[in-house]
């Protein structure tokens, strides 16, 4: 089986840019984005679910929901799974270091700790979207609260100009927390 490479780019416009909508300064924000998290993209790639959310998870630990699978950094699936709001106010790197990161030794666990910021930034991104597309407004609200707390400068000021020029009711849902 041929797996293809995770789509940073793509699953941020589909996951948020199609369900908040598409205008011209939504582009500079998935540029900005995308930059951000690139240092992280091509490094270490294995086999990943590609959302890991916590209902895809069974309380035994196996898996569901594997038609999103493909090859990309494993920080992806650690994020989605913990930087969900459910979680309450964790200490997200913290737990990412202890559980996922103990037997990782030298650059691959540099390479790993570095990239969680970003990439988490990015998960709480994506997430905005869909869970403004699922009606859980208070969710979408709280991934954008890590999204602002986690993201570069750049990629906060083009979220900002981007959501402030839509127009959609989805967008000023996000505009009224901004």
């Amino acid at each position: 089986i041929e797996l293809r490479k995770y789509d940073f780019r793509g699953n941020l416009k589909r996951r948020l840019v199609e369900r908040i909508g598409e205008n011209g300064r939504a582009y500079a924000f998935i540029d900005a984005m995308y930059e951000y998290v690139l240092p992280y993209t091509s490094e270490f790639g294995c086999l990943i679910n590609g959302d890991l959310a916590i209902p895809n998870v069974l309380t035994d630990g196996t898996v569901l929901d594997f038609e999103k699978a493909c090859i990309g950094n494993p920080v992806i699936d650690a994020a989605t799974t913990l930087e969900d709001p459910k979680n309450g106010e964790a200490d997200r790197q913290r737990i990412f270091r202890e559980s996922y990161l103990d037997e990782v030794k030298g650059t691959e666990r540099d390479f790993l700790e570095e990239s969680y910021k970003p990439v988490s930034a990015f998960v709480s991104a994506c997430q905005i979207g869909s869970k403004l597309n699922q009606g859980q407004t208070e969710r979408a609200r709280g991934f954008l609260r890590q999204f602002m707390e986690k993201s570069s400068a750049k990629a906060r000021d083009s979220f900002v100009k981007y959501v402030r020029s839509a127009e959609t009711e989805r967008a000023k849902e996000i505009q009224a927390c901004l």
